[in-house]
């Protein structure tokens, strides 16, 4: 009941960071017919490419035996030559057999979510060992599909021998009147035409089953809004506190900004809306410095320190503008304002001068 109401609670999908953190820890989507669907493709290739050698050895084996039969003593040595023989052409025709498997148990997992390592679902779980539990996920929902599809499939499998089979019924009936080559021939080629349609078969249930794994994978992974607040909170720290933090920077940056307005040469309003505060010494660097600027109720403020502190004002309204939206903090001046703000510099120097 407590979980049918926590997962009825998670409504959001999973967040890249519980998707990644669920990767590391090998929780991927997987699906059993994708794997299955690749052995038997690779068994299928194997009596493809091998078989056919495979039985022709056993037979020049069997041919080579039968025409010297009465030219072989029976005896321990010859027993023996026979055997490492026999041995020796087993082994040379199904060693590619373990090659091809391994190649296509591997591929089967990179297909479905690429390269995984993680020791984690090696790990020791209680979950795992729990009665309760283990009741719980053989009356689950996907044990029923698995059951289901297990038998859909089985029946299936089934139908698709049985019409093979009846298919070559008139010679399966016959068998035992033809040549060993004959026979060792037709089972070949039964066999691939059995393995064939039940690869065809299986690799539409792989791409069902994935697709079905994926979606309840996805499901399972949805979180409820509070665990992505609390994921946000963890991860990218409390927006209340962030915001806090931002504030208190914002608060000491313009503190330190309105500590330079007393040593500025001029400050250029609009007069209203705007205040850019400069400071020029030719001895340090030739050209002004925006030391301080503002809109609105800092404007103003920058008005009211230039004022204490004897800083002339210069309302000049598109200079002031075009200075607080192009030119940042502690920046120089652009070359295309040099000359009026040259103007506004010489106007102040003349202003000194003659006092």
């Amino acid at each position: 009941m407590f979980d049918d109401e926590d997962k009825s609670s998670k409504t959001e999908d999973a967040s890249e960071h519980k998707l990644n953190k669920a990767k590391e820890e090998g929780n991927v989507p997987k699906s059993k017919e994708v794997n299955n669907f690749f052995a038997l493709f690779a068994a299928t290739l194997v009596v493809f490419l091998t078989m056919p050698p495979f039985l022709q050895s056993i037979m020049n084996i069997m041919g080579h035996s039968f025409q010297n039969a009465g030219k072989i003593r029976i005896n321990q040595g010859t027993m023996d030559v026979l055997l490492a023989e026999t041995s020796k052409e087993f082994f040379i025709a199904i060693a590619p057999v373990f090659g091809i498997f391994v190649l296509f148990a591997l591929v089967g997992g990179l297909v479905q979510n690429g390269i995984i390592i993680s020791a984690k679902p090696l790990e020791p779980k209680m979950s795992k060992i729990s009665i309760i539990k283990g009741f719980g996920r053989m009356f689950s929902l996907k044990s029923v599909v698995e059951l289901l599809k297990a038998i859909a499939k089985s029946t299936v499998v089934a139908a698709i021998m049985y019409a093979i089979a009846y298919y070559y019924k008139d010679t399966i009936l016959v068998l035992a009147d033809m040549e060993i080559q004959q026979d060792v021939l037709f089972v070949y080629y039964f066999l691939l035409k059995l393995l064939f349609a039940l690869t065809v078969f299986l690799i539409l249930i792989a791409m069902a089953d994935f697709a079905y794994q994926k979606y309840n994978f996805a499901e399972d992974m949805k979180m409820s809004m509070k665990e992505l607040k609390d994921e946000h909170k963890d991860t990218n720290g409390d927006p209340f506190v962030k915001s806090r933090q931002a504030q208190l920077r914002m608060e000491k940056a313009r503190a330190r900004m309105m500590q330079e307005v007393p040593n500025a040469d001029v400050v250029i309003t609009n007069p209203t809306h705007f205040a850019v505060a400069l400071r020029y010494d030719p001895n340090k660097e030739p050209v002004p410095r925006v030391v301080a600027k503002g809109h609105d109720h800092i404007a103003q403020k920058i008005k009211e320190i230039a004022k204490e502190n004897k800083v002339p004002i210069v309302e000049n309204i598109e200079l002031a503008r075009t200075l607080w939206k192009t030119v940042d903090l502690d920046e120089i001046i652009p070359l295309d304002l040099y000359q009026a703000v040259a103007d506004v510099i010489a106007y102040i120097m003349k202003l000194k001068a003659k006092k």
